[in-house]
């Protein structure tokens, strides 16, 4: 079992979400799966060097209820659960891949520059190895063709 996230005993109704998420696009898409009643639990980065954990978004707007929740990212993230995991480090990609199978995810999404796929082991092959019928979904500037595009174009 993974302490805090609870895998339940018999087949769930709505689906499960795990999102490596930030900023708007991805986000805003999930709130939607939320807002249907989905269980959509957000991947975050862990703390490392001197910049903040978590999604950079909570430390965007006014304080709503502490320092890692403001008012920017409160809005698209009401409804959904949040889990750090180190994807850069094996262990934590060990971690993903038993979330997914323990919990019996549905849908996996990320909005990343698709180059850090197979580096941070959220591939498509990698994760359907572990759930084949996981349903895998990617957004991003100008899509795979263009594997190291940054989220604007010229």
């Amino acid at each position: 079992m993974i302490v805090g996230i609870e895998p339940t005993a018999v087949a769930h109704e709505a689906p499960y979400v795990l999102a490596m998420e930030q900023a708007l696009s991805l986000p805003y898409a999930t709130l939607r799966f939320a807002q249907l009643g989905w269980r959509v639990i957000r991947i975050e980065s862990t703390p490392s060097g001197e910049g903040l954990p978590g999604d950079p978004n909570r430390y965007i707007g006014g304080k709503v209820v502490d320092n890692d929740r403001r008012s920017y990212f409160i809005a698209p993230n009401v409804g959904k659960e949040a889990i750090a995991i180190n994807l850069k480090d094996p262990q934590g990609q060990d971690l993903l891949k038993r979330l997914i199978r323990e919990l019996d995810v549905d849908v996996f999404c990320c909005n990343t520059v698709p180059k850090r796929y197979k580096q941070l082991g959220i591939d498509y092959e990698s994760l359907s190895a572990v759930k084949p019928d996981l349903i895998w979904a990617g957004i991003s500037a100008m899509g795979p063709e263009y594997p190291d595009a940054p989220a604007t174009t010229r």
